[in-house]
């Protein structure tokens, strides 16, 4: 139950120090203790910061703004995946990026390949149905820098070879392809992004025995890039697979 002002006969709470009406103090409640009013803090007493701990949290903030700059730096410098929503669901594939970052390829299970960032790069050229391969393929495209190499796992023959081409314009190229000997099929693709492609098959000669290659030129940008699947002419496969492959270049851009 609240009780009363002595003074002017307002109610009040039985733990109000002070009338709320007029202002006169109150006697406190039978079994009401008063908080005993707690002494001001002197801020003059208190230890100054040291030098050494403004310069240490300093010296933190700025290598935190440091990172983040150079993170941000980092992420807007990687090369980005234009996504082509009708390209091909590869589950359980493998995506290799070229080592100039500007494309990437998809490769079934258990593919075997070297980057020319590898070590192992300048031995797999050197076997001697590769040499012949880039060889033979440099003929229609020019110069040729072989950047990818990769073969299917097991007895199968199936090879994969990538890189860049020169600057030779996509026109140029078109035209030049429909004459060359041992060329077929020459045709443009749908192009994604602005990415022109062309497609051929060429058939030549790698280690003394006729192979079939499945040719891409990529003319994203310049240099263009090129990737062949190939196979002696004898086994050359019909199946999805060279296909795929071949479908599932993507260009990257930074």
């Amino acid at each position: 139950m609240a009780a009363k002002c002595e003074r002017c006969g307002q109610s009040v709470l039985p733990d109000d120090v002070v009338c709320w009406q007029c202002g006169a103090r109150l006697t406190p409640a039978p079994g009401v203790a008063l908080t005993a009013p707690q002494p001001a803090v002197d801020e003059t007493a208190l230890p100054p910061i040291s030098f050494a701990t403004l310069a240490y949290y300093a010296a933190a903030t700025a290598v935190t703004m440091l990172l983040l700059v150079v993170l941000m730096v980092v992420l807007a410098q990687r090369p980005l995946l234009h996504t082509d929503l009708d390209a091909p669901k590869l589950p359980g594939w493998t995506a290799v990026t070229a080592p100039d970052d500007q494309y990437l390829l998809k490769l079934p299970p258990q593919w075997q390949w070297a980057l020319a960032s590898d070590f192992s790069f300048a031995e797999w050229q050197r076997q001697p149905e590769i040499t012949d391969l880039l060889a033979a393929l440099l003929l229609p495209m020019g110069d040729l820098t072989p950047q990818l190499l990769a073969r299917a796992p097991g007895d199968s023959p199936l090879l994969l070879l990538a890189g860049a081409g020169n600057s030779k314009a996509f026109t140029a190229l078109f035209a030049a392809l429909q004459v060359q000997p041992n060329v077929a099929d020459v045709k443009r693709l749908p192009h994604f992004l602005g990415h022109e492609q062309i497609a051929y098959t060429q058939t030549v000669t790698a280690n003394a025995a006729p192979w079939r290659c499945q040719v891409r030129l990529h003319f994203s940008q310049q240099p263009f890039y090129w990737t062949a699947i190939c196979s002696p002419a004898a086994e050359m496969t019909t199946a999805v697979t060279p296909t795929r492959i071949l479908d599932s270049f993507q260009p990257l851009s930074p």
